[in-house]
């Protein structure tokens, strides 16, 4: 009997340390650009890619800006069970007559902070999460962007989750400055197991310096295995866009 009690402790403890049943809680989204409102657990740590695309934006005007694909690649650290800290860096390609171009973007670091606990029981089915990042811009080295935002997730019953997410994006510097935001909404729905469909929309709008406007809105699809998380959507355009695809995945450690 002795024994059996000191194999239990054992396996217990065990399943504690390396965070067993806490693997649900890893910073995923079930979206592809609404922010998810999931952190780390205090020192996990996370590889994100994020591959989007921004397809026909203001096609006609005569400032139109060329199509685009940015791959970014964050690192994430779960400071506390509510506080994590990313550090990003992004490559961009653009599309020109000379067959695109493609260089390093930017860096940067980015605290994301969810204001009520992780725990489903604690926390409740509504959960706010505040993000604040600077990047340094490679190519333009006398200017900063700032970006910024809340995401608010909610569980409407056990299957069905929706959220909503506005984002700003400020760049500084030489002498002027631009300031942009993201507004987005999303409703996500679990078919089976951890396979979720739904769909999103999502928009910019230019506040201050240079367009375009844009907004789309599609499906999504999102998939969790384990500490590998996988999510999709394919918003097609509804104001000045023709597509914005995008794919995010990550696994845990």
């Amino acid at each position: 009997m002795a024994g059996t009690w000191r194999w239990t402790v054992a396996i217990a403890t065990l399943v504690a340390i390396t965070g067993g049943a806490r693997v649900a809680d890893a910073g995923r989204t079930h979206y592809g650009w609404v922010r998810g409102t999931e952190v780390l657990p205090e020192r996990s740590v996370e590889i994100e890619t994020w591959v989007l695309e921004r397809n026909g934006l203001g096609d006609g005007d005569a400032a139109d800006p060329p199509d685009e694909t940015v791959a970014w690649w964050w690192t994430v650290v779960g400071i506390t069970d509510q506080l994590e800290l990313a550090i990003p860096i992004a490559v961009r390609h653009q599309d020109d007559d000379a067959g695109g171009q493609t260089a390093l973007l930017g860096y940067g670091a980015e605290l994301r902070w969810r204001l009520v606990s992780s725990d489903p029981v604690e926390g409740g089915r509504i959960a706010p999460v505040v993000r604040l990042g600077v990047q340094r811009l490679v190519n333009q080295r006398d200017r900063v962007r700032s970006d910024g935002g809340i995401a608010v997730g909610a569980d409407l019953g056990s299957r069905i989750h929706a959220a909503v997410d506005v984002g700003g994006i400020w760049i500084a510097g030489d002498g002027r400055s631009t300031f942009q935001i993201a507004p987005a909404a999303g409703l996500s729905v679990r078919i089976v197991d951890e396979l979720r469909v739904g769909a999103e929309v999502y928009a910019e709008a230019a506040l201050r310096g240079p367009g375009p406007d844009w907004l789309a809105a599609g499906p999504n699809l999102a998939w969790t295995y384990g500490r590998f998380w996988l999510s999709a959507s394919l918003p097609i355009g509804i104001i000045d866009a023709s597509t914005a695809p995008r794919l995010n995945w990550a696994v845990a450690f």
